[in-house]
């Protein structure tokens, strides 16, 4: 079973902020959104809040962005974002290593933060088989604006998956597994799976794919070395 993170490692970017573009979602509620965020984002920045719980914060705000919609509303934005809107933001270095995993028979999950029913749409997309993430509360026929359960993200991933080990085929366990993603909050995941692969990675994830000995789909690119304006200034004196 091969699980693939989807925010910076199948897509640049992430979905949930693609979904804020959408016109339905445009004026006061995403404008409060923003300005409800902006303080954890502030601590997050300060490193005074885990990136887990900023995104989980995240992740139910946007959730009542979608209050009132019905499935099939729902079904219609998050086609657009997929289809459309991402239709440009895909990995495909990535998304081949998918296609190899799914040619050669391996059962392929996508698992994101994001909500269930829009990596459904992306999961149809790239022919995976299954998809583990957030689901949205449904109550009555509509959003609520409200998730059901907890946010897929950070060590709690590891819960999410072994409750679909469990109920896929409970011979399977974490050491039969491979898992590719991007950032660090990741690594309780890839720690527990018996092969890891470090795609694009934040510095922290470096580091730990390093020391671990973790595979590499690509190094995050080189920054550009600075050269200070005075030095330049002072070589130009002496010469």
């Amino acid at each position: 079973m091969v699980f693939f993170d989807v925010d910076g490692t199948l897509i640049h970017g992430n979905t949930w902020d693609g979904l804020l573009h959408h016109p339905q979602l445009r004026g006061y509620r995403r404008a409060l959104l923003q300005l409800s965020t902006a303080p954890r984002y502030a601590l997050f920045r300060a490193y005074l809040l885990s990136y887990s719980r900023y995104l989980g914060g995240r992740i139910r705000g946007i959730a009542g962005l979608l209050r009132g919609y019905s499935p099939a509303e729902l079904d219609l934005i998050f086609a657009w974002l997929v289809e459309d809107f991402l239709a440009d933001e895909y990995r495909q270095d990535v998304v081949f290593r998918l296609e190899q995993h799914v040619a050669q028979g391996d059962h392929v999950v996508l698992i994101s933060a994001f909500f269930e029913q829009a990596i459904q749409h992306m999961a149809a997309r790239l022919q995976a088989h299954a998809v583990i993430a957030t689901s949205l509360e449904l109550r009555s026929g509509v959003a609520t604006g409200r998730i059901r359960g907890k946010v897929c993200v950070g060590p709690r991933r590891l819960d999410f998956i072994r409750t679909y080990l469990a109920s896929y085929n409970p011979a399977l366990t974490l050491s039969d597994c491979i898992a590719y993603a991007d950032n660090y909050t990741d690594a309780p995941m890839m720690g527990a799976v018996g092969q890891a692969i470090a795609v694009y990675p934040d510095r922290h994830l470096l580091a730990a794919a390093l020391e671990q000995g973790w595979q590499m789909v690509a190094f995050p690119p080189p920054r550009p070395r600075k050269v200070r304006r005075c030095t330049q200034l002072r070589v130009q004196r002496l010469a």
